[in-house]
């Protein structure tokens, strides 16, 4: 049976920020704030404030446990979800989905399910991406996520 594992690329990251391409450079303002955010997960951009981005990473853990809390419920054990990076960016108030988004996530399934979807946050005060926005930059990823593989969703 496979396991959540722990993977945080922030220290990549930050020495190697996202490549140029339209969709890693977009810096998208979801008109919460005007500090720059920084998914250090896959590299994301954008504009918001940092207690906008704690309340909803708040947020995405409590519906979580809400989608957890239905699975343990239900009688026959035949439900079953996974919230993946694109709602947690529709949470952060970002308009447009990745690629990766829908791959990567968190199940409800009992054997797979973390306990809590704890956030770190840090801010990013040198580097490439400080010196290319002559800023600091408010970056926040999660302490744990799913393979690709055991957050694949079916299509009907």
């Amino acid at each position: 049976m496979k396991k959540p594992i722990k993977y945080v690329l922030k220290d990549i990251l930050v020495a190697n920020p996202p490549s140029t391409t339209a969709e890693s450079t977009k810096l998208e303002d979801t008109g919460r704030g005007d500090t720059i955010c920084l998914d250090m997960q896959f590299g994301r951009l954008f504009l918001s404030d940092e207690k906008a981005v704690r309340e909803n990473c708040a947020a995405f853990n409590e519906e979580y446990q809400r989608m957890c809390r239905a699975v343990d419920e239900d009688p026959a054990g035949e439900y079953y979800d996974v919230l993946n990076y694109n709602d947690l960016y529709q949470m952060q108030g970002l308009k447009w989905n990745t690629v990766a988004g829908d791959d990567y996530g968190w199940p409800s399934a009992k054997d797979w399910r973390v306990h809590s979807i704890d956030f770190e946050y840090e801010w990013i005060t040198s580097g490439p991406l400080v010196e290319k926005y002559r800023r600091k930059i408010f970056g926040f990823y999660p302490r744990e996520y799913c393979k690709p593989e055991l957050c694949y969703r079916e299509v009907s």
